[in-house]
């Protein structure tokens, strides 16, 4: 007999060849047919829905698929004042209209600069503990604030979240590991997510009373401890501070580290964060005058050293700095001028931010519009318009102080204008799936690339269904000795999978939640892997969508102290690497679709091998590699694409 068996794709699919085949099948027999097709946009969930018929009989099945791009979600912004003046800004992006979000806003007010830092921070595809802390900040800062759309009920939902994947860091010493919930504590980490339960439950969230006691029990050790080095002392003077916003009498630790500082370091403390801190907690203490003298000695715009685990600089300390001032000095707040504004917030105009120092800058701003209602009200004219095809087109604005609309996915430019003395602050963001895959490799500060091999060392362009090939990973800085926190995210292409090995025992606490990473994309079916490919199949899926949540935690590394190296003899064993590897691993993250790696780089270049199977017959993008430095904006690479074919097995 001979079968009727038909194919209708939907989605990003689309058929090669004739849509039905007539297929003998003996009685009691088996047989299959191949129908050959092609990824094309849209992105995300298509369908392939099979018929067969014989005579009056029919039988229907449906499988369903993601068609990803061959690069990672991105959320970008640029950001910029004005004075009496207009400036037209390029749109840097092409995007696919899946997923795509593209702002545009103008405000009086410098808190409409948190449009931008918000949609950053929630897209940022990382999660240590640190990161994990400041993507809960818009929720926390602005859910009250009704110009930026959060309403109570996704507020208290987001820190629910989050303190749920918080929970899972806390070791029993009540400290929070920067990966899981191990021995290797993030000291800042720990003293940062303190401060935002603290600030969630004055804020009137919710927040578990035992996990807020025995986070303050560690602090109060830290604060208590011997310290080397300003960096650490500012640290102490941090955990003493957010020990006093929680009620406790800490003048004991306040003397103590004003006599150690000033043993140590006379001449710079009062002008650094120790000062800041110790001037906020003399003035909770009611030690207005002590508080008066440290908080006179700060200035903002000053140039500052990154520390070595890259939390701490200008835009950081300057955050912070605004923020206690606004909070607890509000004489000293009503003296902030513009241009003393626009000097903090002049580093995220040239792009230089990152997840730390953007949470702060969002706290900052907010406490200071807080403590400065009224200011910045004088009247002036502020317009929006998008460039199409050259000519100007205006986009109307909502009536609101912090005023934000969308723009036209042909504008190849957004022009803002502000006319008046204050000026006004300009945002544009953009966020979702560049729809073209970056043809040339990119080396700022550091490179990397990455080559498919066969088992006899020989580069592959071609692979059988079901062979294995070798991915082969090498990294290495070009400028700085160690480049500390660098993030290596490998896309797989379409139709391979990872090949997970049986890890070696564990020390470590497992981070079950696979919480962290896993913030590219919104909602499910849509997968960020793969790339635009042929596959021949059976309503095969070309890889399973993981960019909805939580990636899954195959590996949960220890992490290295501040301006520590890790070799690759101490780094944490990675479920799918392959013997040999020199790359120092401090974390791994093994998904469907990708690699995700974070340690160390230097100048001598590292390797990591790891094997990837083929799964499905086709031919595929392979996704260039990309790697960035998580406190320094200026440091990224990107490897070279290419394409990779798999072919059936011969009988």
């Amino acid at each position: 007999s001979s079968v009727t068996v038909a194919v209708v794709p939907t989605g990003g699919i689309e058929l090669i060849g004739p849509a039905e085949r007539q297929v003998p099948v003996a009685e009691l027999r088996e047989a299959t047919t191949t129908f050959k097709v092609r990824a094309r946009a849209p992105v995300g969930p298509a369908t392939l829905v099979f018929t067969a018929r014989l005579g009056n009989a029919r039988s229907k099945l449906a499988g369903e698929l993601s068609v990803r791009p061959a690069v990672p979600y991105l959320a970008t912004f640029q950001a910029g004042h004005l004075r009496d003046s207009g400036v037209s800004v390029p749109v840097a992006r092409k995007l696919y209209g899946e997923l795509r979000k593209a702002e545009a806003g103008i405000s009086a007010l410098p808190l409409g600069l948190t449009h931008g830092l918000r949609g950053y921070l929630e897209k940022f595809p990382h999660g240590c503990t640190e990161q994990l802390v400041s993507q809960v900040v818009p929720a926390l800062a602005l859910g009250r604030r009704p110009e930026f759309g959060i309403s109570a009920q996704a507020s208290a939902a987001a820190v629910e979240r989050w303190i749920g994947l918080l929970r899972a860091r806390q070791n029993d010493e009540g400290a929070f590991g920067r990966w899981a919930a191990n021995p290797a504590v993030d000291k800042l980490g720990t003293v940062w997510a303190t401060h935002m339960l603290m600030e969630a439950k004055e804020r009137g969230f919710a927040v578990p009373v035992e996990m807020l006691k025995t986070s303050t029990a560690y602090l109060q050790s830290l604060a208590g401890s011997d310290v080397e080095g300003l960096f650490e002392g500012g640290l102490r003077a941090y955990a003493t501070y957010v020990l006093t916003l929680g009620g406790m009498m800490t003048a004991p630790f306040v003397a103590a580290q004003e006599r150690h500082l000033q043993a140590n370091h006379p001449k710079e403390w009062r002008r650094e964060l120790a000062g800041l801190y110790l001037g906020a907690t003399h003035q909770l203490l009611k030690q207005e005058r002590q508080a008066r003298d440290l908080i006179a000695g700060v200035q903002f715009g000053q140039p500052r050293a990154a520390d070595t685990d890259w939390y701490y600089d200008r835009l950081g300390h300057d955050a912070q700095a605004l923020y206690i001032i606004a909070r607890h000095f509000p004489e000293r707040a009503a003296r902030v001028t513009p241009q003393e504004i626009d000097t903090i917030v002049d580093p995220i105009f040239r792009g230089n931010y990152h997840t730390y120092s953007s949470a702060w800058s969002i706290l900052a701003l907010e406490a200071y519009a807080a403590a400065a209602s009224g200011a910045g009200e004088a009247a002036r004219a502020v317009a929006i318009k998008e460039l199409i095809g050259g000519q100007p087109r205006a986009l109307s604005l909502p009536q609101s102080l912090l005023p934000i609309t969308t723009f036209s996915p042909q504008a190849t430019a957004v022009r803002f204008e502000a006319t008046g003395p204050f000026g006004a602050y300009w945002v544009l963001a953009e966020a979702g799936f560049d729809a073209q895959v970056p043809a040339a490799p990119e080396t700022r500060g550091v490179e990397i690339f990455r080559t498919y091999e066969t088992p006899d060392g020989k580069p592959a362009t071609s692979v059988k269904l079901g062979d294995e090939l070798t991915a082969i990973v090498r990294v290495r800085s070009l400028g700085k000795e160690l480049i500390n926190h660098l993030a290596i995210v490998d896309l797989l292409p379409g139709g391979f999978d990872p090949v997970v090995r049986a890890a070696p025992p564990s020390t470590a606490s497992g981070d079950s939640d696979g919480d962290g990473e896993g913030n590219d994309g919104e909602g499910p079916g849509y997968d960020e892997g793969g790339g635009e490919g042929e596959g021949e199949g059976e309503g095969q899926n070309e890889g399973e969508s993981a960019a909805a949540g939580p990636g899954n935690r195959d590996n949960e590394g220890a992490s290295p102290s501040p301006g520590q190296e890790v070799t690759a003899a101490d780094s944490y064993p990675l479920s799918v690497a392959l013997p040999g590897a020199t790359f120092p691993l401090e974390f791994g993250d093994v998904r469907e679709d990708r690699v995700v790696l974070y340690g160390t780089a230097g100048k001598q270049v590292k390797e990591l091998r790891y094997a990837i199977k083929a799964t499905n017959v086709g031919t595929y993008v392979v996704p260039p590699i990309q790697a960035s430095a998580m406190y320094d904006s200026t440091i990224r690479a990107r490897g070279a694409g290419g394409k990779i074919t798999v072919v059936p097995r011969t009988p």
